[in-house]
């Protein structure tokens, strides 16, 4: 739902969530967001959350539109996708509050501060910390040159193989959930550009575990550890909104090529 006031615009998303049978409370979080005001209710199972202000980006990322498949080639990324990631890309300095733990700092479940290999770990929220098939949380690493896979080189297997084997254990301790039934993976491409991937219980059912959209990450780590440079050299096949920016993008070029 898209509203306008005083020539500012807020957008209100509402979503079906588990919860207990029992629970007839509302309860508020306000995090902070891409520096807007960000708040998220819960009652009888209905999650809102307000963003506002938004701008465009924010607009199109929530509305309602039909999906393309974009094949990306390595040169495609070097001379389309990334300098529009360098000249339009949201904020992340809202990832960075997190990470110094200026905002959320009581929701961390897991914490390696190393500034080259370290990450934390912390529910997302999209779950309601209850519902375990459903358990959704993310690990947001502490370095800042990492946007997406394609800069993931034969250098970050450390990292990576920190994230799966202190994040399983983690998740399997916290939420007794058996490590065969978590699925790690990062998106392509991701919703903010900076390094962060994904777990999930195998029984979460959403789009965004699609081929298309998410990678696991155990072959992220198969495939740099057979070619170091791989996803600086190979082609990625990634879904997107036919309006997104980045589809366009990439429909003006290609015409014009």
């Amino acid at each position: 739902l898209l509203q306008s006031n005083s020539n500012e615009n807020a957008i209100i998303i509402a979503e079906k969530t588990p919860f207990p049978a029992d629970t007839n409370s509302l309860q508020a979080i306000i995090t902070n967001i891409d520096f807007n005001n960000f708040m998220m209710f819960f009652f009888e199972g209905i999650k809102s959350s307000l963003i506002y202000p938004c701008t465009d980006m924010h607009i199109e990322k929530y509305r309602k539109q039909n999906r393309c498949l974009i094949q990306e080639s390595a040169d495609d990324y070097y001379n389309i996708t990334l300098p529009y990631i360098q000249s339009n890309q949201l904020s992340v300095e809202w990832v960075y509050n997190v990470l110094d733990k200026k905002c959320e700092s009581e929701r961390i479940i897991f914490d390696n501060p190393d500034q080259i290999n370290g990450f934390m770990l912390l529910p997302d929220l999209k779950w309601n910390g209850i519902d375990i098939e459903n358990l959704y949380v993310q690990a947001i690493v502490y370095r800042r040159t990492i946007k997406s896979v394609r800069d993931l080189k034969e250098e970050h297997l450390p990292l990576l193989k920190n994230i799966r084997e202190q994040g399983l254990k983690t998740v399997e301790e916290k939420y007794n959930v058996h490590r065969q039934q978590i699925r790690m993976y990062l998106h392509y491409q991701p919703s903010y550009y900076h390094l962060h991937v994904h777990f999930v219980h195998i029984s979460y059912d959403a789009a965004a575990n699609n081929v298309g959209k998410a990678i696991l990450l155990d072959d992220v780590i198969n495939n740099i550890s057979l070619m170091a440079d791989y996803y600086q050299k190979t082609s990625l096949t990634f879904e997107i909104k036919e309006n997104h920016p980045l589809a366009k993008h990439y429909r003006k070029l290609k015409l014009e090529n």
